[in-house]
């Protein structure tokens, strides 16, 4: 299989800015000449009333427009009024901050832990380290 990624075109004479991004619909997209039925799918699923049923059933910010009246939660109606407007560049340099930061943070832990292990006998030392490599084996994504 070959997959790739494509910009999203904008709309000649739409509203915003083609850098704009708030929520997203899951990335659905169908082929030139797909079956109608799945067009027609695709239709209700990215529609304003299944969104709507969303949104009430889980609390998520609608992705559609029109989706967001049916929200309950003051504090969800207030980040939905204000929108996000950013470009995914912004959204890159975000995530590339935290995931930079986290592995600094965690590095700077470990070694410090390491040469803990390392240097000085403590009593519970053993019991310690195999509980540290144990969860190292069972990665937390797994373990509930």
């Amino acid at each position: 299989m070959n997959l790739g990624s494509f910009p999203f075109p904008g709309v000649e004479g739409g509203a915003g800015k083609i850098t704009e991004v708030f929520g997203g619909g899951g990335g659905h997209a169908l082929r030139k000449g797909a079956p109608q039925a799945a067009v027609d799918f695709l239709e209700f699923f990215a529609g304003e009333t299944t969104d709507r049923e969303l949104v009430q059933k889980t609390g998520v910010l609608p992705v559609v427009p029109g989706a967001e009246s049916v929200l309950t939660d003051t504090d969800l109606k207030a980040v939905q009024a204000r929108g996000i407007p950013c470009s995914s560049w912004r959204l890159v340099g975000n995530s590339t901050l935290i995931a930079v930061g986290t592995t600094v943070i965690v590095v700077a832990a470990s070694a410090l832990a390491a040469f803990s292990f390392a240097r000085f006998a403590f009593r519970g030392r053993e019991l310690l380290f195999t509980l540290f490599i144990t969860g190292l084996m069972f990665p937390r994504s797994r373990a509930g």
